[in-house]
């Protein structure tokens, strides 16, 4: 009819305006079976028509929105599209990054070492990239985010190394509560539409929408403790650092209200959350607040409003590679900054303030107009601005620093998008449809830096920078505009067999100004066999799908300028040479092939999804020394790159059990992941070389470890990737009697390698590493080796464990297995009879884990000290591994 209607919470439904006649009604919600009846509907009065859902393991009418031109069927979809349904997720999620640990198959999503408000690093199908940052794209309510952290907490002018360890992200800003759905495509097959930033894939946030009804009140109270699991060894457990690990105590309170009637519906939230970390200074304050309105201004028009603000303020130990920082002189205690292992005497690096306020404010507005019930047009439009505020104060006595210093850093970004999206369904038979799309997307992003910091201060108290004695200020501005056209034609057969083909056509600020459009084109296929007359009655659910597309990935803001840097001196300023440019350089332009299947047996009681893709990178940015008598240093950014990346996810679902009382569910994923570098142009480019993973991890192997003999070594030797090749994901949901379900799920990683520095540089530093305290009750740490007695260690403790040992053996397989999370639902109800609309979870994450025996004494998801999000490698450093979570939640309706 094209006329449509949402229900309200109890179901019911009115859809007027319909004329006289035969009409067909189709009823469709996430997760149930769509079903379509024939009804006749009067010249007056009305029609009674009722229908029963049931739920549907694979529904080939779901709706998709990320990846395609408006909304599809995913019927109609030929690339792999996963989407997480939170209100399916019992587990009580602290931030986003959690909801998605373990979740969706490739989508990996490692957590920071015990450093709070750090962020996660998030791959989808592993690093496509060597030059540029591997963190998806993210989008809330159609409104462009930035995925990247926030700028680290050191002032350009001070030691870089006197940053704390933590990076928060933006995306942990949103209060998972909000959340109703999330939607990711993998790759450049998926995201062509998006551009010339996608190619690392796309994660589209959903939030809440009203519904109709009355107002319909959630109020949600999580309370969490965490702790830090033993390491270090058995002779120093936590390698000094336990006099200040704690439990730390957390709280996440939400309340929420939904209702309105079919003209203005409305979702409206507020949060307050905060506690401490398992460090002494580590604590947090977060402020939220959500409202999403629809407005049903006309029959043939829809404006949908959505805000959400953000305060998150935290106080931060200092942690990392870092002289100042705690864990640093735990470990190498007592050769540290302070020559001492008195727990009185280090925790005076806790004077030292590191704090930092970050707020953000999004909101967008969507207006969807369907002049006729074969077109539609939907124009979104919104801005998502975030400002920081990153101080350090060590004050006056301070003992690495007895004159005292402070810095202040302003940072502020604001993205501007807009998002314009026309179909026409031209053409509409019972054998063949035809549906036609047109649009744009385009986004402005600005970003502004003021850093200060001085240091000497007169006197003791509360200072400011217009106290001290010496100052520095530095600022800097960029912008980055980004736009793409796009037409599409998806074609349906029979309602079974669907072909899709697209274009992009992109440009960007960052691309050199000799580049010009560039063109992403994209064709898909799909057909769902089990629609076909041929196929059995019990063969199930299949649909078959095959999908190619182009995607890229934009260089940085100034890569293609050629810039000079400002100096100044005695009163005098100069410009200096900084990047030299290249006006010919573009993006990295990924192509991929993907094929693969979705099916469901046995009345959805077995569901399996399988897909392999293959990418082909080209046009990787290598730098090109340049000669240093044009007066530039450092070298230019050319496309000369090429690179791989190739695997096989699967996903199955089994429901072995089902009786009134009782249901079973069981659960596993697999993802591989291989990639290699297949052209560097001739250029050669540090250690990285043609052949080896993207992402690599170099060392010293010793070619004789078992042996009890003199190491022999191979230096700088290719011992793998550092994301992992291989990852199970294994779950289990046991649903009880009048509602109690008990949930568990694991995470195994492997096939990859991790460098352990903090290992190596206690060595270095007369200490000890606590991987070798077997060894060294043969050969203590310290003796003269010389004349000790070696015979009882093997050739990787000799090359390991004393000082002067071979520089770079601290390397080993990463691979683990996580219980990411054992979660008990009980409904109030069952223990307060009177208490209906109300359920407590417990929920306990990351409580055991297994390590490869070969790994050493710390965890092998630790991130780098420092490391962004998108850094290519990771690496133990001085931090705390990330801590085990105990959560009880109330969750209660009215």
């Amino acid at each position: 009819t094209g006329s449509g209607t949402l229900t309200d919470r109890d179901g019911r439904y009115r859809l007027p305006g319909l004329e006289a006649g035969e009409v067909e009604i189709r009823v469709a919600f996430l997760g149930y079976a769509t079903q379509v009846r024939q009804v006749t509907v009067p010249g007056s009065g009305q029609v009674v028509l009722d229908f029963l859902l049931s739920e549907e393991a694979l529904s080939m009418d779901g709706i998709v929105v990320t990846g395609t031109a408006g909304q599809a069927r995913r019927r109609e979809v030929g690339n792999a599209v996963a989407q997480l349904d939170v209100s399916r997720v019992d587990q009580p999620s602290g931030n986003v990054d959690a909801l998605l640990q373990g979740r969706i198959p490739a989508v990996s999503v490692t957590p920071p070492a015990a450093s709070f408000g750090s962020g996660a690093s998030i791959r989808i199908r592993g690093n496509s990239s060597a030059a540029l940052s591997n963190q998806p794209i993210i989008f809330v309510d159609g409104v462009r985010q930035s995925a990247e952290a926030y700028p680290l907490n050191a002032s350009s002018a001070s030691f870089p190394h006197y940053g704390p360890g933590a990076r928060p992200t933006p995306l942990n800003d949103i209060n998972p509560a909000d959340i109703e759905r999330i939607e990711v495509v993998k790759g450049p097959a998926a995201a062509t539409l998006y551009g010339s930033e996608a190619s690392a894939g796309v994660i589209q946030i959903f939030t809440k929408r009203g519904t109709q009804g009355g107002a319909r009140w959630t109020l949600q109270s999580d309370h969490s403790v965490d702790w830090v699991k033993p390491f270090g060894s058995a002779d120093r457990p936590f390698i000094g650092l336990d006099p200040w690990l704690r439990r730390a105590y957390g709280t996440r309170n939400t309340l929420s209200v939904t209702g309105g009637v079919q003209e203005l519906r409305y979702f409206v939230s507020a949060g307050l959350d905060g506690g401490e970390g398992v460090l002494p200074n580590d604590a947090d304050r977060r402020r939220s607040f959500r409202a999403n309105l629809n407005l049903g201004a006309r029959d043939d028009l829809e404006l949908q409003l959505n805000v959400g603000y953000t305060k998150h303020d935290l106080e931060i130990t200092h942690t990392g590679n870092s002289g100042m920082a705690l864990p640093f002189n735990a470990f190498r205690a007592p050769n540290n900054s302070f020559g001492s292992s008195d727990p009185a005497v280090l925790s005076q690096l806790l004077d030292a303030e590191v704090w930092q306020e970050n707020e953000r404010l999004t909101y967008g507005l969507s207006a969807t107009w369907a002049p006729h019930p074969r077109v539609t047009q939907r124009l979104t439009t919104g801005v998502d601005r975030t400002a920081t505020i990153s101080n350090q104060l060590r004050p006056l006595g301070f003992p690495l620093e007895p004159a005292g210093a402070i810095s202040d850093i302003r940072w502020v970004s604001s993205t501007v998008t807009t998002d314009y999206l026309g179909s026409v369904r031209w053409w509409d038979r019972d054998v063949l449809a035809s549906t036609f799309s047109w649009g744009g997307q385009g986004s402005i992003t600005d970003e502004s830096t003021v850093d200060s910091y001085g240091r000497g201060f007169p006197g003791p108290g509360r200072q400011t920078l217009s106290s001290v004695a010496e100052r520095w200020v530095s600022g800097s501005e960029s912008r980055v505009v980004s736009g793409g056209l796009f037409v599409q034609n998806l074609v349906g057969i029979r309602d079974r067999v669907f072909l899709t083909g697209a274009v992009r056509i992109d440009g960007h600020s960052t691309f050199g100004r000799n580049l010009g459009l560039l063109v992403y084109p994209k064709a898909s296929a799909s057909w769902v066999v089990s629609d076909e007359a041929f196929w059995p009655g019990a063969g199930g659910t299949l649909k078959l799908r095959a999908a190619y597309g182009r995607a890229g990935r934009a260089p940085g803001a100034f890569d293609a300028q050629r810039t000079w840097s400002a100096i100044s001196f005695g009163g005098e300023s100069a410009f200096l040479p900084g990047n030299v440019g290249n006006p010919d350089l573009g993006p990295e332009r990924s192509r991929e092939v993907e094929v693969g299947f979705d099916g469901a047996w046995f009345d959805d009681r077995l569901t399996a999804d399988l897909t392999f893709y293959d990418q082909v990178t080209e046009d990787g940015l290598v730098t090109l020394a340049e000669i240093p008598s044009n007066g530039f240093g450092g070298g230019a950014l050319v496309n000369l790159g090429e690179l791989t990346n190739r695997g096989l996810e699967v996903a199955i679902r089994a429901t072995p059990v089902v009786t009134p009382s009782l249901s079973w569910t069981v659960g596993a994923t697999l993802a591989t992941n291989r990639s290699r570098i297949t052209d560097l142009g001739g250029v050669a480019s540090g250690s990285t070389e043609v052949g080896q993973p993207v992402g690599a991890v170099r060392g010293t192997r010793v070619l004789n470890a078992g042996a009890h003999a003199d190491p022999e070594v191979e230096r700088n030797a290719l011992f793998g990737p550092s994301h992992p090749t291989r990852e199970v994901g294994l779950n289990t949901t046991l649903e009880l009697p009048r509602g109690v379900r008990l949930v568990a799920a694991g995470e195994y990683q492997a096939g990859h390698y991790i460098a352990d520095n903090a290992s190596a540089f206690m060595i270095d530093r007369g200490n000890g590493a606590p991987a070798c305290d077997a060894a060294y009750r043969l050969v203590p740490f310290g003796s003269d080796l010389g004349s000790a007695d070696l015979s009882g260690l093997n050739a990787l403790d000799r090359a390991r464990c004393y000082r002067g040992s071979v520089s770079g053996a601290w390397v080993y397989p990463a691979d683990f297995f996580k219980l990411r999370e054992l979660t008990l639902v009980v409904p109030v109800g069952v223990v307060v009879p009177a208490a209906g609309n109300a359920q407590l979870t417990f929920s306990l994450r990351n409580a055991l884990r297994w390590t490869n025996r070969d790994f050493g004494a710390f965890d092998p998801e630790m991130v780098s000290s420092r490391a962004n999000t998108s850094a290519l490698n990771r690496g133990i450093t001085e931090h705390a591994p990330a801590p085990a979570r105990f959560v009880t939640s109330i969750r209660i309706g009215f």
